[in-house]
């Protein structure tokens, strides 16, 4: 199968998931660093985190319709949206709500990465799309099961090692589809 063919017009906007990435690096190490610093900038930042890349990925996906993973890009965004919105407004709710929330955005963020790597079957760097989507779903499992160890700054640092992790799987789907260009 011709992989320039495979990815269609698609493949000329690498650009969107090199962006994408960036965002998803960016806010993992700002999710990971500032709660070190203040409990209360977990949610805060976390939350304002998701917002970001919710938006971001529901704007990339609504450009690239045509695409065979547009409906997972979008359900992911806007279970982030989502999520992010309800962490950032309500910080103070309790440390165990924020955990748990956490935990559930996690694990529907992954679930949506992995049904998007299914739907991307026949292109490149679709295998880096599910291990992201596991890792995510691996860190809101490991979130819940050490509940109690997890209040305050794990999480924050739990989700910015998955926003990391997917956003280097994106860096990868970037540089796949622009190799296919080539």
């Amino acid at each position: 199968m011709d992989t320039r063919h495979a990815y269609g017009e698609q493949a000329k906007r690498w650009k969107m998931f090199l962006l994408l990435s960036v965002v998803m690096l960016t806010g993992g190490a700002a999710s990971i660093l500032l709660p070190a610093v203040f409990a209360f900038a977990s949610g805060v930042v976390l939350g304002a985190v998701l917002v970001a890349v919710g938006i971001f990925k529901i704007v990339q996906s609504l450009r690239m319709r045509d695409w065979k993973g547009f409906a997972w890009q979008e359900a992911a965004g806007i279970v982030e949206l989502i999520g992010g919105i309800l962490i950032f407004v309500s910080p103070f709710k309790g440390a165990l709500a924020i955990t748990l929330l956490i935990a559930i955005v996690l694990a529907i963020h992954g679930a949506a990465q992995i049904g998007l790597a299914f739907r991307l079957r026949n292109t490149p760097a679709r295998y880096w799309i599910a291990i992201s989507g596991i890792v995510a779903i691996l860190a809101g499992l490991a979130i819940v099961s050490k509940l109690p160890l997890t209040i305050g700054f794990a999480p924050g640092a739990i989700a910015g090692a998955t926003l990391i992790v997917a956003g280097l799987s994106y860096a990868i789907v970037a540089f796949a589809t622009r190799k296919a260009l080539d």
